[in-house]
């Protein structure tokens, strides 16, 4: 497999989709000159949180489903400068509903954060899509980020425990839905020969 062709499998789309998504979030200011000060990725626990306000994608639990009755070939895949005899074709959809946790120390903070996450999955630029809700994200870690992961925020749940509330903890869940093409790598050797045949001119004599 020694050659230029750059699109290798590295993580599964669960991971990588949730990686993606703290890159997003990464550095967002959530109040002039104030940033996030962490973002986490594959979190669970909540005492790792040591400072505020930050946010952690929560593990990610999906569905396969095919999506096509033709696999897609990545047409530039078979340039020789990427690697020739190699093709990305997709063979499914990866859906998900995410829940991204706000952390913060008080309610005012946590209600910014939140509607800052979902302000930074949605498309900013309205001549792009002005009817498209959500966002696509970049996902590197999967086949080099040739396909990008649609994301879009799907609603919020405060959290206000008593304890917490003592401890200056105000928690709030971002519920994203995420979808990603599923892909794989097959060598050209194994797929059908495909010949088009281009006809010029009358094809029948008239009548």
């Amino acid at each position: 497999m020694a050659n230029s062709y750059p699109y290798w499998p590295d993580l599964d789309e669960a991971t990588a989709v949730g990686l993606a998504l703290a890159d997003v979030l990464d550095g967002l200011e959530w109040a002039p000159g104030k940033k996030l000060k962490a973002v986490y990725a594959g979190w669970s626990e909540p005492e790792d949180v040591q400072v505020e306000p930050a946010v952690a994608v929560m593990p990610i639990e999906g569905t396969y489903e095919g999506s096509r009755s033709t696999p897609y070939e990545d047409e530039d895949s078979r340039k020789p400068t990427v690697g020739a005899g190699y093709i990305l074709m997709q063979d499914a959809e990866f859906t998900a509903s995410v829940e991204l946790l706000v952390w913060a120390s008080d309610p005012e903070m946590r209600s910014r954060v939140v509607r800052c996450v979902r302000e930074a999955l949605q498309e900013q630029d309205v001549m792009f899509k002005p009817s498209k809700y959500g966002l696509f994200i970049a996902v590197p870690r999967y086949f080099g980020g040739v396909v990008k992961a649609s994301v879009a925020p799907q609603g919020v749940r405060y959290e206000d425990d008593q304890d917490e509330a003592e401890k200056r903890h105000r928690l709030a869940y971002v519920r994203v839905t995420v979808q990603l093409p599923v892909m794989r790598l097959v060598t050209a050797g194994g797929l059908e020969v495909r010949t088009v045949l281009t006809v010029q001119g009358d094809a029948l004599p008239a009548s």
